[in-house]
Parts: structure tokens; C-alpha cells; sequence
């Protein structure tokens, strides 16, 4: 943990201006982690493997890619995903505020991947305010939505070429 703290103190911004008398200015750096190191991104995997080989409830799984993190579980009923996903938000939750990392509850989604015409939405929460539902959700360029029909990324992905294909005749 010592190289994890030195890796984010001390650091400094060097920009170079003629406005100063050295030619030089450096500006303390307060927040957010190195852009474009190269240890960075095997400082993050290391650091955030602790969330993802963190043991979940039977049932639940859970996937990450960059900073997004995807819990996926199944159950037989409602009452029983919101139990397994309910328990699994809280362990991942509990995880990523222990390495100092934020919750965006606001910014998380959750869908409910069903065939059913009839279902009720099961109550999935971190820290108590509830997570939005939505009829799809996109990750990593793929849009599903909750039938698993796919039809919403194929519309997606026709306005997409459309698009630039439009622009390459310009």
C-alpha cells in the first residue's frame, strides 16, 4: 500500500509560459490519478482485483471493465434475485468504498432480463436509495435490452452506420 500512496502524493502539473521569470510553472496536483501512465493501469488491476475475485453470494457473479462494474445475477423468482443481488450490492458496495473509491448510485442501472408479460420489479438498493430500472442497457458497445432480443442494439447499430456512411459520402 506504501508505492499505492507515494504513486498518488506529491505530484505537480509542469507547464511551460513565458509569463514566468524561469519559463516554468508548477502546479500541484489535488485530485484524480496520473493520466496516461504506464503503471496505472496495472496499479488499477491490482488494486481493484480485490473487488472482483471478492466471494458473492451463489447466484451472482461479478464483471468489471475499465471503471465499470457489472453485477449479474439469477434466481427463480423475484424474492430471490433481490435477495442475491441486494447481498451482492452490498459485499461489492462495502469493497469499493474500503479502497476509497465512490458509489455513483445515481449513475447505476439495472435491468431485469425476463420473457414473462407479468413480473414485479424486485427492490435493488446500495446504501438504501433504490437503483433505477431501465428496458435496456448498454455495455461495452452492446445494447441489451430485457427480452435478450438484441433488437435495440441491431436499431443502434443501423443508425450508427447510417451515420458514417452518410459522412463519407459528403
Amino acid at each position: 500500500m506504501r508505492v499505492h500512496r507515494s504513486y498518488f502524493s506529491d505530484r505537480k502539473a509542469f507547464t511551460e509560459t513565458p509569463a514566468m521569470a524561469t519559463g516554468t510553472l508548477d502546479v500541484p496536483v489535488t485530485g484524480c490519478g496520473p493520466q496516461w501512465s504506464v503503471v496505472g493501469p496495472l496499479l488499477w488491476d491490482v488494486t481493484y482485483n480485490s473487488v472482483l475475485t471478492t466471494a458473492l453470494p451463489l447466484g451472482a457473479e461479478v464483471i468489471g471493465f475499465a471503471d465499470n462494474t457489472l453485477i449479474v445475477a439469477n434466481g427463480k423468482s423475484t424474492a430471490e434475485v433481490e435477495r442475491i443481488v441486494n447481498s451482492a450490492l452490498g459485499v461489492v458496495s462495502a469493497k469499493i468504498v474500503g479502497l476509497g473509491l465512490l458509489n455513483v448510485v445515481e449513475k447505476s442501472q439495472a435491468v431485469l432480463f425476463t420473457n414473462r408479460y407479468k413480473y414485479t420489479l424486485p427492490r435493488l438498493t446500495i446504501n438504501n436509495p433504490a437503483l433505477a430500472f431501465t428496458n435496456d442497457i448498454q455495455y461495452l458497445g452492446i445494447v441489451m435490452d430485457r427480452r435478450l432480443s438484441f433488437r435495440e442494439h441491431v436499431r443502434w447499430q443501423r443508425t450508427r452506420q447510417r451515420a458514417s456512411s452518410s459522412s463519407c459520402r459528403k
